[in-house]
């Protein structure tokens, strides 16, 4: 099945959402689960797909929704002044790092002193 699984820290949060162009930036249709005592919110959105917009909606410990957060751990986002994450493959990189890895094989710094 396509989609994406989000998560998020958020140790203190009474409610995490995940939101976005998918759901009109709605925090009430994708809410996460929090992972007990770890503090990990988590959610799997089918149909979400690569290119998309989102950002996470939390309600702090006493109930005032915060403003809307980027991804701290994401691999793109929009550029200034737009600020939401964007989903990005990771799993498709291709590396170009094959001299780098041959002289790392090489002796090791002061080797043979």
């Amino acid at each position: 099945m396509n989609g994406v699984l989000f998560s998020v820290w958020a140790p203190q949060a009474s409610r995490v959402s995940v939101v976005g162009d998918f759901n009109q930036w709605d925090g009430r249709l994708h809410q996460m689960r929090k992972r007990v005592d770890s503090g990990l919110w988590e959610l799997f959105a089918p149909g979400v797909c690569e290119g998309t917009n989102y950002k996470y909606e939390i309600v702090g410990p006493n109930g005032h929704l915060q403003p809307l957060k980027a991804d701290p751990m994401g691999f793109c986002g929009e550029m200034r002044p737009s600020t939401a994450s964007i989903v990005t493959r990771t799993d498709n990189f291709t590396w170009h790092d094959e001299a780098h890895m041959a002289a790392r094989q090489g002796p090791a710094p002061g080797a043979g002193r």
